[in-house]
């Protein structure tokens, strides 16, 4: 009888316990299920890809590095000073400037070579040689010739200095080296020496600045008569090319070109130079005697460079010209200085592109060229007519 009443007891407790699991698990299992997390899509990778500027001899580039295919990448080749930019290897652009879109390594190298040269000036050595700077910067270098007279060499340097001290230069940004912007040789020999600087500045002779596109240079050839009678013409020459290269560099770009202002500017201020330092007056002293009856018939004549030098010996007529509008532009109501600095100093800084010189001469002067050429028709064609006052000093001129 034990034996019956054990089974039925053990089924009871399995019994009993079934249903509380069956009816609890469902409950349990929504509560307690966590989704797991998605898995994350990998970033593409990026192509990368190395570009590689290099320079040739003269000149510099803009770095390189790696890049992202498809990457614009603008690079820059940069000349030397005496140097050109000629172009790209493995690129059939010329621009210094290049756009380069990255598909895969790429290597370029800049180009440069020496800017041509019609005579080596560009590579004087100045290491050694004796000069004067300006207020503002600019800088002469003497080259010359020991066949000189000390005497004029000494002269020289003292002319020099007070031209400097009086003419104040503006230094301009050079385009090419010795393009005569930030500095300017001189070279001076005795007209009987051949060419003794021929090897740096070729044939030129004479009185001038000289040079090409890459270099200009002063030139003073001194003749052997003036040297042999001491004449006050070898000193004041140094004045008018002095001049001539305040003209160049007055204003960033030069002004349209009239000989008139010109050569006969520089030609006044070389008179009025020894007169206010030797007591020399060369507007007296017949510098100035071929003034014609074209000039005032015919100023436009003595606008261009290539005027028939037969028609103005010297100068002359430009010189009076000159003086004329000096005169006018008093008759304007300026005094005499007034005058003076609107064509020794106004006219040369009004300078800039796309400018007629009409333009030009009506802003400075106050009145057009045609109303100034109508009105010296009532002058007298002698320089006597027009000359300035005796009293007349280039530091009034020129005192800003």
């Amino acid at each position: 009888m034990k034996k019956v009443l054990f089974i039925p007891i053990l089924l009871l407790v399995l019994f009993s316990c079934s249903p509380d699991e069956e009816t609890q698990a469902p409950t349990n299992t929504a509560q307690t299920i966590t989704p797991e997390p998605e898995a994350e899509t990998p970033e593409p990778l990026v192509v990368q890809y190395t570009l590689t500027i290099t320079a040739g001899d003269g000149g510099s580039v803009t770095d390189g590095g790696t890049f992202g295919d498809g990457t614009e990448v603008t690079i820059t080749a940069m000349p030397n000073e005496g140097y050109q930019f000629i172009g790209w290897e493995e690129s059939a652009s010329v621009s210094e400037t290049l756009i380069i879109t990255l598909d895969s390594n790429k290597i370029y190298q800049a180009l440069f070579e020496l800017i041509p040269t019609a005579n080596p000036i560009s590579e004087l050595d100045i290491s050694n040689l004796e000069g004067i700077q300006g207020r503002d910067g600019y800088n002469f270098y003497y080259n010359i010739s020991d066949n000189l007279p000390i005497d004029w060499i000494n002269e020289f340097k003292i002319i020099l200095g007070n031209l400097n001290s009086v003419v104040h230069i503006t230094p301009r940004v050079k385009i090419s080296p010795r393009d005569g912007k930030d500095e300017m040789h001189i070279f001076a020999w005795r007209e009987s020496e051949v060419l003794p600087f021929q090897d740096i500045i070729g044939n030129n002779k004479g009185y001038s600045i000289s040079g090409n596109e890459n270099s200009r240079f002063m030139v003073l050839e001194i003749e052997n008569h003036e040297i042999q009678n001491n004449t006050n013409f070898i000193f004041s020459v140094i004045a008018h090319e002095y001049f001539h290269v305040y003209q160049i560099n007055a204003s960033i770009v030069e002004p349209s070109y009239l000989k008139y202002l010109f050569e006969g500017g520089a030609s006044t201020l070389q008179s009025i130079f020894p007169k206010q330092y030797y007591n020399y007056n060369r507007f007296t002293t017949g510098a100035f005697p071929n003034v014609t009856e074209v000039a005032i018939s015919s100023p436009v004549l003595f606008e261009p460079r290539n005027t028939i030098e037969a028609t103005d010996q010297n100068y002359s007529n430009s010189v009076f010209i000159f003086l004329a509008l000096v005169k006018e532009l008093q008759r304007q109501g300026n005094t005499e200085i007034e005058a003076f600095k609107k064509v020794f100093i106004d006219w040369w800084k009004s300078g800039r592109t796309d400018v007629t010189k009409e333009v030009l001469f009506e802003e400075v002067f106050g009145f057009s060229i045609d109303s100034f050429y109508l009105a010296l028709k009532s002058y007298n064609p002698n320089i006597n007519s027009v000359l300035p006052s005796q009293s007349i000093r280039l530091q009034d001129i020129f005192t800003e």
